[in-house]
């Protein structure tokens, strides 16, 4: 991967983990030479519920450094779960993101 500063070659890895808040256990891990990690919410979040047997937590949260408009919705829309994703300051001034506010409701079912 390329190092952010230099923009020379390093070997280099991108680890992320998933981890259950209330019994403090990881639950996924996913590792890559990607340098950014708003790649990472799909992989991660499909290896965990590969991982709990189909289950998905509740709430899902993550650092800004996961922040973008198609993880937001790929969690809230595609999962039905709620996100927890602050927006990163660069995104928002840009306006790339909106704020989370205002992403549409969560879907519910016809039946609901």
């Amino acid at each position: 991967m390329k190092d952010g500063a230099t923009k020379a070659l390093e070997q280099c890895y991108n680890g992320q983990a998933a981890v259950d808040s209330h019994a403090q256990s990881i639950v996924a891990t996913n590792v890559t030479q990607e340098t950014n990690d708003k790649q990472q919410v799909q992989p991660v979040f499909e290896n965990m519920k590969e991982n709990l047997g189909g289950a998905v937590p509740a709430q899902t949260s993550a650092d800004n450094g996961y922040f973008s408009e198609p993880n937001v919705t790929y969690i809230w829309t595609a999962k039905g779960r709620t996100p927890i994703l602050p927006p990163s300051g660069k995104n928002t001034a840009s306006g790339c993101c909106r704020p989370m506010a205002a992403f549409p409701k969560t879907p519910r079912s016809k039946n609901a």
